[in-house]
């Protein structure tokens, strides 16, 4: 809601909980409209950090902006609303995450922001 116009930005830093394997369609739209600079991608989501479904959501991603140079990309669980949990339950097929929602539970944390940070330092070190 906040975001402001990406343009004229040498470094950009997007943030994003995942939809449907993808980041959320505010976001998503977000990312089309940056056209120059570097970006670092985070993605919160009740997958598993490592898992398929984060990889793919982060690479669909990395491919919406127009021209950025991918500077890098984070994933992170985050835990999930339980109401929001309930309803994904009664699909069927149930989504590739649920199986890891549990684990996700108490996400981010500190660990989380530590490492965050450290990927940030990797991807920007002029910056952090």
């Amino acid at each position: 809601e906040e975001a402001p116009e990406p343009k004229g930005y040498d470094v950009i830093i997007a943030a994003f909980w995942l939809a449907g394997g993808k980041p959320e369609p505010k976001s998503a739209e977000y990312l089309q409209r940056i056209a120059s600079g570097k970006l670092f991608l985070v993605a919160t989501h009740g997958a598993a950090a490592d898992s398929d479904h984060a990889r793919g959501a982060l690479r669909f991603a990395a491919a919406l902006p127009k021209s950025a140079e991918l500077a890098g990309s984070f994933s992170c669980q985050g835990e999930v609303n339980a109401a929001v949990l309930a309803q994904v339950r009664k699909k069927s097929p149930p989504p590739p995450w649920i199986a890891d929602a549990e684990s996700a539970v108490g996400h981010p944390d500190e660990k989380d922001i530590a490492s965050l940070r450290q990927a940030l330092q990797q991807g920007l070190p002029d910056r952090f």
